[in-house]
């Protein structure tokens, strides 16, 4: 039956008929009492009659002795039961041991400093009357040799004796000072003692510095723990915070620019802490032929004299009068550009019939010259001034190059407005682009539709490129339509690279919003597209590449891009300090291994501005299993998403793996994304249907710095859906969202903590009811999951509401999981600190407040948390997974952990999927909270504590 151990108190039957036993007296059956605890091995027993040999089935359960026999003990000590020939049970009859009263003294046995012959050779703790590793410090230096005094007993070993506790280690003696090893360095019979202390990984001269605060680390077992707790410098958001802890609160927020012409303005996006609107001023006025677009409408002097083109009524040699006009552009440009007294515009004729919406091309390579613009679409009336109709085709069709080219020598404001312009189809080349734009710093694109080539391997709307020499080109793309075409591995709407192109919209005027966003998407729309046929899919395909394009903005736009292996509406990679994505639609589809709205790549460390955005979309390939993100950032790239409307990963029936926003760790480099997601109205992780996976945001290592004031995070619907998953996340900061896990039809979790050292505070936590997407009803709901591994990572949960979620039926909710992550090793001790949030089970059949699924699960803290106890189980806490907790005694009772001031009660508010929490003033959790590593604000920004100590939960009461 092997070695047992027995607690005391334990009651064993006595076997019937063992003359060596003693029962306990007036007990019927007979019994034993075990009153300290017996070690035991069960082989045969040996009484004094002789040998008895019993079958384990014969013997009553639980009841073991040893070879020789069990001593039992009283309460007093006295011996209740014992075999006759071994007094003190150490398996060693009595003639041979050389003191039968104490167990510990028996031939044989190990020799220990204590004043006793333990091994009966005669000697007392003579063996440890040396210093066997030479630090200074012996085993036991009072030994007291020889054996002398009455029965063997030679001494006792001087209290608080300073003898080494390893005497064949030197680097462990009461010497030395302990440290993170797992090991007793000092031999104070403590291991790892007082080696906790405060810590901070951000930059010297920011901590208390405004949201910045230090963080705690920690010795658990050998390993010393990261810093946990810290808040360290972010990106410099618009939420009346100082984000970067340099001071000032809310300065170097980005500026917005919005309005054509003389009606432009530059204003502010931030102000007292909340995003503004850009409106454009109030100054139309009458076209004044003055080098300024007076009537706001985009287009400079267009209603003055001009050299008149007519591909059909024309000839070159014409003096470019309305009733003489010249045949191609380019002649036309030459003579404005060389001829003294000439306009500086030039006039490009449709038919003479616009209103049936003919079209007239002009087959040639325009090339651009510095102050003189082009302007198409006009109606030629023979005799009379001739005027632009809308309903006017003019397009310039590229034969053997670009259709249209501005070069460096094009630096004062020059205009390209009116046209649609292509190339000619071109079997074989390598590359194509419709226009180019090379080192120029006056290129104006307007009104204009771009078509991207039909063939080659990588073709271009538009190429916005340095120059030979590296001159950067600046140009402005204003109000126009751009396709990629039809390359086979890339095709890109607008490709920038090494310059700093003004990007600006390319929105249907009837989808515009009252605050200026674009809220259209690319069908039959004015917009920028990268890939255009439905039946060849290139390898890339992009609607608007920025690639070390510094300064580089999009605004008022809508851009998307099809198909392909790699597709994403923006792509931003290279050298990206001051680019912005604002006011705009982005959306992707149909991408076979990867598709993003907006794709950020090791950006050369900047902080792109993706902010104030309509919506952020992306859906993959409904055939393969791609993965669809809305906002994916990697590696050295720390954009700033802030005030966007709405970013998702996947559409309905979508069948891919669908994230809202991911960032992530580079492969190659090693460094992580830490993006700040600031004041977002909706982030999904899918848009509908039931994705293999769905999670609103992804973390991946070391990735992520703020995640704040986001109205809805939400995993929505998939087979495995989440709202927020960390992945050993390096001091990301949770504060004041709103998280919901979603819906599907196994696991749904609020936020998941793999192996992380987030900071999870004043946030409302829970899962989302499957009535909101119409999805197959989910059966465990968790708002909160935390699981640990051997890394000694461990989370700062603070002052959130956490709320099981789920619906009066036959499921399963949690507030709270404790959790192993085996996949980064075991824990060497209890992991994470949990104080002063609202923990409540959800509203399953079976429900639970904490579930500690393993024993190796402990949290290190666990104070002052309002802990509801189930509803069909009555638990506080599953401990270990077997105990059941149903109360806050036995809660605050745990000696595994260190626990204190939970209480087992709510906070008295009634809890909506998605909406906020405000505590009422009679609630018991007012006051009932710990200052430790409390946050200096709740979740709506009031600061705390107000009174006596801080509220459990989010909100502090306000008085």
């Amino acid at each position: 039956m092997g070695r047992q151990q027995y607690p005391t108190g334990t009651r064993l039957a006595t076997p019937a008929g063992n003359p060596g036993w003693q029962q306990l007296q007036g007990s019927d059956p007979p019994l034993l009492e075990i009153r300290t605890v017996v070690w035991a091995e069960l082989f045969h027993f040996r009484w004094a009659l002789g040998y008895y040999e019993y079958d384990a089935s014969q013997i009553p359960p639980g009841f073991f002795v040893t070879a020789l026999g069990c001593i039992v003990l009283g309460s007093n000590g006295e011996i209740v039961a014992h075999a006759s020939d071994d007094m003190d049970c150490d398996d060693v009859e009595v003639d041979l041991d050389c003191d039968d009263d104490d167990a510990a003294v028996y031939p044989g046995a190990p020799e220990l400093c204590d004043g006793k012959d333990n091994d009966c050779d005669g000697a007392c703790d003579l063996e440890f009357d040396s210093d066997g590793d030479g630090d200074g410090y012996t085993a036991c230096p009072d030994s007291t040799g020889s054996l002398a005094g009455p029965d063997g007993f030679c001494g006792e070993v001087p209290t608080g004796a300073n003898f080494d506790c390893d005497d064949a280690r030197g680097d462990r003696n009461p010497g030395l000072v302990e440290v993170c090893n797992g090991f007793d360095d000092n031999c104070n019979g403590l291991v790892d003692e007082g080696l906790s202390m405060a810590c901070y990984d951000g930059p010297a001269g920011t901590q208390d510095v405004g949201q910045c605060m230090g963080g705690m680390t920690h010795c658990i077992r050998g390993i010393q723990s990261a810093c946990t707790g810290q808040i360290q410098p972010m990106v410099e958001a618009c939420n009346g915070l100082d984000d970067d802890c340099d001071g000032p609160v809310d300065e170097g927020t980005p500026d917005m620019t919005c309005g054509l012409g003389v009606c432009r303005v530059t204003v502010p996006y931030c102000a007292g802490g909340q995003p503004q609107q850009c409106v454009p001023a109030n100054n139309a006025s009458q076209e004044l032929c003055n080098g300024l677009d007076d009537d706001c409408d985009g287009l400079v002097d267009e209603t003055c004299p001009c050299v008149h083109v007519s591909a059909i009524t024309g000839v070159d040699t014409n003096t470019g009068s309305s009733n003489d006009p010249m045949a191609t552009i380019n002649a036309a440009i030459q003579h404005a550009a060389t001829t003294p007294g000439s306009p500086n515009i030039v006039c490009v004729a449709s038919t003479t019939s616009c209103s049936a919406g003919n079209w007239t091309f002009y087959n040639e390579d325009v090339v651009m010259v510095d102050g003189v613009s082009v302007y198409g679409g006009y109606e030629p009336v023979v005799g009379n001034a001739w005027v632009r109709d809308p309903a006017c085709n003019t397009e310039i069709r590229g034969q053997t190059g670009p259709a249209v080219y501005f070069g460096h020598s094009v630096g004062s404001q020059t205009l390209l407005d009116g046209f649609v312009t292509s190339v000619v189809t071109n079997s074989g080349m390598a590359s194509s682009a419709v226009m180019v734009i090379e080192g120029s710093a006056g290129a104006v694109v307007s009104n204009c539709a771009v078509f991207g080539g039909h063939q080659g391997d990588e073709t271009y709307g538009i190429l916005v490129t340095d120059d030979a020499n590296g001159n950067p080109a600046t140009p402005q793309i204003l109000n126009s339509q751009v396709q990629g075409g039809d390359g086979t591995e890339l095709s890109v709407g607008i490709f920038s690279h090494k310059s700093s192109p003004f990007i600006q919209g390319s929105c249907d005027p009837s989808r515009i919003d009252a605050h200026g966003r674009c809220t259209g998407g690319c069908w039959n729309l004015k917009s920028i597209r990268g890939h255009r046929s439905i039946s060849v899919y290139p390898e890339r395909s992009f609607g608007i590449w920025l690639n070390h394009s510094p300064g580089a903005r999009v605004d008022q736009s809508a851009v998307c891009s099809q198909g392909g292996e790699d597709a994403a509406a923006i792509s931003i990679s290279g050298d990206a300090a001051g680019v912005q994505v604002t006011r705009s639609n982005m959306t992707v589809w149909g991408g076979y291994t990867s598709n993003d709205g907006i794709l950020l790549d090791d950006c050369g460390g900047a902080s792109p501005w993706i902010a104030n955005n309509d919506w952020i979309s992306s859906e993959g390939d409904s055939s393969g299993n791609s993965l669809a993100v809305g906002v994916r950032s990697i590696g050295d790239c720390h954009p700033l998403i802030e005030g966007n409307l709405g970013i998702t990963g996947g559409g309905e029936g979508s069948a891919n793996h669908c994230r809202g926003i991911l960032c992530g760790v580079s492969q190659s480099s090693g460094v992580s994304s830490r993006c700040a997601i600031v004041g977002n109205q909706t982030i999904n992780g899918s848009n509908g249907g039931l994705p293999p996976s769905s999670y609103a945001i992804l973390c991946e290592d070391g990735a992520c710095g703020l995640i704040s004031q986001n109205q809805n995070i939400n995993g929505r619907g998939g087979v495995d859906a989440m709202g927020v998953y960390l992945i050993g996340t390096s001091s990301a900061v949770l504060d004041r969202n709103v998280i919901q896990g979603g819906c599907g039809p196994t696991w749904v979790t609020g936020v998941f903590a793999d192996d992380s050292t987030a900071r999870i505070q004043n946030n409302i936590i829970g899962t989302s009811l499957c009535a909101d997407i119409g999805a197959t009803v989910t059966t465990d709901f968790v708002a909160l999951w935390v699981a640990n591994g051997g890394a000694a990572n461990e989370p700062d949960v603070h002052s959130n509401a956490i709320f099981g979620g789920g619906a009066p039926s036959a499921c399963l909710s949690t507030g709270l999981v404790l959790d192993l992550a085996p996949w980064s090793g075991t824990p060497t001790g209890p992991l994470g600190i949990y104080r002063n949030n609202l923990i409540h089970p959800g509203l399953c059949d079976t429900s639970l407040g904490v579930w500690e699924r393993s024993v190796d699960a402990d949290p290190r803290i666990f104070e002052n948390n309002a802990v509801v106890a189930g509803l069909s189980v009555d638990a506080m806490c599953l401990d270990e997974d077997t105990t059941i907790l149903s109360s806050e005694s036995q809660l605050n009772g745990l000696s595994d952990m260190i626990v204190g001031g939970n209480i087992d009660q709510g906070c008295g508010f009634t809890y909506t999927p998605g909406s906020p929490v405000v505590l009422p003033s009679s609630s018991v959790c007012r006051n009932n909270g710990t200052p430790a590593g409390a946050p200096a604000w709740d979740y709506y920004g009031d600061p705390r504590p107000v009174e006596s100590a801080p509220e459990i939960g989010p909100d502090e009461f306000q008085p």
